[in-house]
């Protein structure tokens, strides 16, 4: 009688039971919380999930609030490629059969920049070995170029006896670059020339990063005596820009953006075998031009554009694809691509 109590008085029984859809359960199991990678970086996310009462439907996969992709089966996993360098909060959603949804904890990453070749104050090229003259390694003249802008280094002269000879360049207080090609004016002979060399870059003359190398050049790479031999430089990569050659690009080609996807802004590279007007423009894929990126005439060689997500007025324009068209152009079009970026926020 106690549990009634008294008269008129109310009496309030809680039923418990599994009535309700219980919501799923979820966890990301890879990366790591905190785990450190280079650009650019590829990463596999992992996640576990279940649900009690039914059965999981998907596990979409999260940066902050952009959606990665998504998996609808076990192992539940998605692979973001080209991660540039920054910091970044994974996040999985699990929903089950009846739409219930539940979001794992965060997960930190950062990813690192890569060795980058730059920007650099001092630089060196240091010769390995030279072709076959026993006694010197000659070059008339050096330079080195950021995109169009030109840093001389001038004559060289050193004895093949001291190999490896070091040829220094201080480009001065203030000053600091990301060095796009090298430029050779060869000697009057050319077994004087290197058939193995090495790049260099340090901010405080005292530690130096390597960023390019050649090796196994023969005197045909070479050319005769004053010509001019340029080495294309990729920083991103440490490789060639041009996938033809090392030396000046045999042929017209326009590169893969990078990063891509990309945010705030991306690299743009193409290769010119000679002199040439050239254009490239970005667009929206309704066919509509966003920006001009160049619109001028080129040296031969490698060239990069940097996009910034910006229209022709400098607005911010949204998440999505874009196209990137180059027109190489002489008395007529000699060259035309399109290629595609995606812009992610």
């Amino acid at each position: 009688m106690d549990d009634w109590g008294s008269e008129s008085s109310y009496t309030t029984f809680t039923i418990s039971g599994s009535g309700g859809n219980e919501h799923p359960t979820v966890a990301i199991t890879a990366p790591a919380d905190n785990e450190v990678f280079t650009e650019p970086a590829d990463i596999t996310i992992t996640a576990t999930a279940s649900d009690s009462d039914g059965s999981i439907d998907k596990v979409e996969f999260f940066q902050g609030t952009t959606k990665l992709g998504e998996d609808t089966s076990p192992p539940y996993s998605f692979t973001w490629n080209s991660v540039s360098q920054g910091d970044y909060s994974l996040t999985a959603k699990a929903t089950d059969n009846n739409g219930a949804t539940t979001t794992s904890s965060v997960v930190n990453i950062t990813v690192d920049p890569a060795t980058s070749g730059g920007p650099y104050r001092y630089l060196r090229i240091k010769i390995i070995n030279n072709l076959g003259d026993p006694s010197e390694v000659e070059y008339y003249d050096i330079d080195w170029f950021e995109n169009d802008t030109r840093y001389n280094v001038g004559y060289f002269w050193g004895a093949a006896t001291n190999l490896p000879l070091n040829i220094d360049k201080d480009l001065g207080q203030g000053v600091a670059i990301t060095p796009t090609s090298l430029r050779f004016q060869n000697g009057y002979d050319r077994t004087h020339q290197a058939e193995s060399f090495e790049c260099y870059g340090s901010n405080d003359n005292t530690n130096w990063e390597l960023f390019y190398s050649q090796s196994n050049l023969t005197v045909d790479d070479w050319g005769s005596e004053s010509s001019y031999t340029t080495f294309i430089i990729n920083p991103m990569s440490k490789t060639a820009a041009s996938e033809e050659t090392n030396v000046v690009p045999q042929s017209y080609t326009l590169l893969q953006n990078y990063p891509n996807p990309f945010n705030p802004e991306t690299k743009i590279r193409y290769n010119l075998k000679q002199d040439s007007f050239v254009k490239l423009a970005v667009y929206n894929l309704l066919g509509q031009k966003v920006k001009i990126l160049v619109d001028g005439f080129k040296q031969r060689g490698g060239h990069y554009a940097v996009w910034n997500g910006t229209d022709s007025a400098d607005n911010f324009l949204p998440s999505g694809i874009y196209l990137y068209r180059i027109d190489i152009i002489s008395d007529e079009i000699l060259f035309t691509d399109i290629k595609k970026m995606i812009l992610m926020k």
